[in-house]
């Protein structure tokens, strides 16, 4: 999979995967349409790891990414719904960091955005960190996966930066799925 950035030039989601696609002979994706998306809900180095992980996979297929300006957190979901609104998008990622939450409540304030978005849904998957919803908007399906970095110990914060190996092998299990 290519990476396509969907943010504006100036955005720092933008530069550091330009800076990175050219430091690590990873070629961007251009503007052809695409209908799976990765939102990422606390920038870098989650960003990174995703062109690297994304690379890894075919590289045909290209799969557009974003960091939305407003929120962090679960709060970046309600951003994201906006990229399935012309009907293209019709799978969607949304990566967090766990940082010092439980588990449940970040899914729980995901839940939250969805409901506040008009979004009807069901839980497909529940696997650990990882959790699919098979979504309804506006007669228009699509599906969405939330993605929580982090491990099954007891940290003070749990980041993909303090946890990157097995960060890695849970984003790259959820990125053959989109």
């Amino acid at each position: 999979m290519r990476l396509a950035v969907l943010t504006p030039p100036g955005w720092g989601i933008s530069r550091s995967l330009a800076r990175w696609s050219r430091r690590l002979k990873i070629p961007l994706g251009g503007s052809q349409p695409i209908e799976s998306a990765i939102t990422v809900g606390d920038g870098s180095p989650d960003d990174i790891v995703c062109l690297v992980l994304c690379h890894k996979f075919d590289g045909r297929k290209v799969v557009g990414i974003n960091k939305p300006q407003e929120g962090r957190g679960a709060s970046s979901i309600s951003a994201a719904l906006r990229l399935t609104e012309g009907g293209r998008v019709k799978n969607l990622m949304v990566v967090l960091d766990q940082e010092g939450d439980k588990l449940e409540e970040i899914f729980g304030r995901a839940e939250g955005k969805l409901h506040e978005s008009g979004v009807k849904f069901e839980i497909g998957v529940e696997e650990g960190r990882v959790r699919t919803y098979n979504c309804i908007r506006a007669h228009r399906k699509f599906r969405t996966l939330v993605v929580v970095n982090g491990l099954d110990k007891p940290y003070s914060i749990h980041t993909i930066e303090d946890h990157q190996t097995t960060s890695r092998r849970l984003l790259a299990s959820v990125v053959e799925r989109i």
